[in-house]
């Protein structure tokens, strides 16, 4: 025989498949990498711009207020007057920055009120301590905790962006003027680092697409060699497994064998030796499972003694010739029908707790009952028998401890019971005869006392007269000696 080709040696068109891989994971390596400069570029930019930003707004804030503090100072104009002037100055004023448009200042007083917003001049003169932004926010409160713990400080929060017309994320810096009751502020968005952050992946963007369309080529040369190469072998591994599924189809139903010789590989050809002795162990093991069973069968079958068999539910799945002729009863009217939970005399005579038993704790249970089986509701058996029984329930336990059915075996105490009905009847009937028969007895008894008694009497009489005629008779001879006497004289 002409030795098959291993299919590991087959294998070796996977050296393709592996320097694809390495190819693309060398192209991913190369865009991390890229794309890690990216971001450490985009980070070195926002940080720069927020740096950047930071100190022109703290430059900014802190120059306008020492300049109100300096008014205030040297000014002989009223300090309602300098609010209005410092006002009407302030919102006239852009500082340059490195955002997309001019900085601009707001102004709150200490109890919340808005003196100036450029961004939002509607709610100028309103009260807006209660304010809160997207993120829930309350920006006035966070102001006031910064002007009374430092002598100003950066806050972060959310606010109306007039450039976007959107609500952004921003940072300002704030600081108080005691004398006024004021906190000015001026801050920076984050949104506007998004234009040099987005020119940066745009270029970002067209390197990763040259290196897709670079790795996407070599892929495609690569499998069209081991879609070449490999087609071959796969309809050959196919053709294989194809045999194998319409043996392993058969052989759920039928005892049939795999042939080796339309075998491609070595491999298969070993798996077909060990499915072969599978196949011949399993059949080897059926026949016997058969033989057990088919003498269980018999053994069940044969035995005089009634029994049948419950699911783990209690509903008959099983029943010998014995059993139905017990009961009276047909398979057809009761395998699949009678359930132990459903039968009404067990319910009314109250052994169902003794039935729980057996399927809830595995316990064996032996019931001695006066059973009806016409009066169970739930089944309809023509010729049901009426019967004084002794049940016993054995449940079949699996490895999990659950059970899985109950093996009930009944034997016919009727008999046994009308003989003892008879005998107690017997008994009783002798008690009655011996009493009748004692007081018969004790009735002649009490004459025989009374004719004893009366005989005693009789006898003491005939002693008397015995007595008497004794005394008479020798008084008489008495008399008669001493007559004689007489006449001798």
């Amino acid at each position: 025989m002409i030795p098959k080709e291993s299919i590991s040696r087959k294998f070796l068109i996977t050296v393709l498949v592996i320097t694809t891989s390495v190819i693309v994971l060398l192209a991913a390596i190369s865009i991390y990498v890229e794309y890690n400069d990216y971001k450490k570029e985009c980070e070195l930019i926002t940080d720069t711009y927020i740096n950047e930003q930071e100190a022109i707004v703290k430059y900014e804030v802190e120059r306008v207020v020492n300049f109100i503090e300096f008014r205030i100072k040297n000014s002989y104009f009223s300090q309602d007057t300098i609010r209005k002037i410092t006002l009407e100055q302030l919102k006239q004023i852009r500082f340059p920055n490195k955002g997309k448009d001019p900085g601009i200042f707001f102004v709150k007083s200490y109890d919340g009120i808005q003196m100036l917003s450029v961004s939002k001049p509607e709610i100028e003169g309103k009260d807006v301590s209660g304010f809160t932004d997207p993120d829930g926010i309350n920006t006035h409160d966070l102001f006031m905790s910064i002007v009374n713990e430092s002598d100003g400080g950066f806050a972060n929060y959310s606010w109306f962006n007039p450039v976007t017309e959107k609500v952004h994320k921003k940072r300002s810096y704030i600081k108080g003027i005691p004398d006024l009751h004021w906190y000015i502020g001026a801050g920076f968005w984050f949104e506007d680092i998004n234009s040099v952050i987005d020119a940066k992946s745009a270029i970002l963007k067209k390197e990763v697409q040259i290196y897709i369309i670079f790795l996407v080529l070599v892929i495609i040369i690569l499998y069209l060699i081991i879609f070449i190469v490999s087609r071959n072998i796969s309809r050959k591994i196919s053709d294989n497994f194809n045999r194998f599924f319409l043996f392993f189809s058969k052989a759920s139903t039928e005892h049939v064998f795999i042939k080796k010789e339309n075998l491609h590989y070595s491999e298969f050809n070993n798996l077909a030796d060990s499915a072969n002795q599978m196949i011949s162990q399993n059949k080897q093991a059926v026949e016997e499972l058969k033989e057990k069973t088919s003498f269980i069968d018999r053994i069940i079958d044969s035995s005089a003694l009634s029994m049948w068999i419950s699911d783990e539910k209690g509903t008959v799945i099983r029943a010998n010739s014995a059993c139905l002729e017990f009961f009276g009863a047909t398979g057809e009217e009761v395998i699949g029908k009678y359930n132990l939970f459903k039968d009404s005399e067990i319910k009314t005579k109250g052994f169902m707790p003794d039935i729980r038993k057996v399927f809830e704790n595995g316990e064996v249970v032996s019931i001695m009952i006066d059973y009806d089986l016409s009066e169970v509701d739930h089944v309809d058996v023509i010729n049901a028998t009426h019967k004084i029984v002794k049940s016993t329930f054995t449940p079949i336990i699996d490895r999990n401890g659950k059970v899985t059915n109950v093996i009930v075996q009944a034997i016919d105490l009727t008999d046994i019971k009308e003989a003892e009905t008879e005998l107690k009847k017997h008994r009783d009937n002798l008690e009655e005869l011996v009493k009748e028969r004692t007081k018969e007895l004790e009735v002649k008894n009490e004459k025989l006392q009374e004719n004893v008694i009366e005989l005693e009497r009789y006898h003491k009489l005939f002693v008397y007269r015995e007595f008497r005629i004794k005394e008479l008779r020798d008084k008489v001879e008495e008399l008669e000696k001493s007559d004689n006497e007489k006449k001798r004289e």
